[in-house]
C-alpha cells in the first residue's frame, strides 16, 4: 500500500496542472456555448458535462472534416472543443423547442 502512494502523488503532481487546464476549458466552452444558445434548461453540472463531451464531439469533427486543430490548451484543440459544446448545446435546444411546441 505505501509503494503506490508515492507514485500516485508523482502522477496528480505530473498530470495536475494539465488536467486542471482541460477541465477548466470544458467549463468555460460548456459555459459559452449554453449562453449564445440560450438553453432556458439550468441543471447543475449540466455546462460542465456537455463542455466534457465537446471536448470529445469537436475533436472527432475536427478529424472528420480533416481540419487544422488551431490554438490548443493542454493539447486539445480550443475551436473543436467549443465547437463540439456548441454542437451539443444546439441539439439540446432543439429538443427544447421541440418539447414546447407539442406543449402547445
Amino acid at each position: 500500500m505505501h509503494e503506490v502512494a508515492p507514485f500516485v502523488g508523482e502522477f496528480v503532481l505530473a498530470q495536475g496542472p494539465q488536467l486542471t487546464q482541460l477541465v477548466l476549458l470544458a467549463m468555460l466552452c460548456g459555459w459559452v456555448a449554453h449562453r449564445l444558445v440560450g438553453l432556458s434548461l439550468n441543471i447543475w453540472g449540466l455546462r460542465v458535462f456537455f463542455g466534457l463531451a465537446g471536448l470529445q464531439a469537436g475533436a472527432w469533427l475536427w478529424q472528420s472534416f480533416r481540419w487544422q486543430p488551431g490554438p490548443t490548451i493542454a493539447d486539445v484543440s480550443l475551436a473543436a472543443s467549443f465547437a463540439g459544446a456548441l454542437m451539443l448545446f444546439g441539439l439540446l435546444k432543439l429538443v427544447e423547442v421541440a418539447i414546447a411546441a407539442e406543449a402547445t
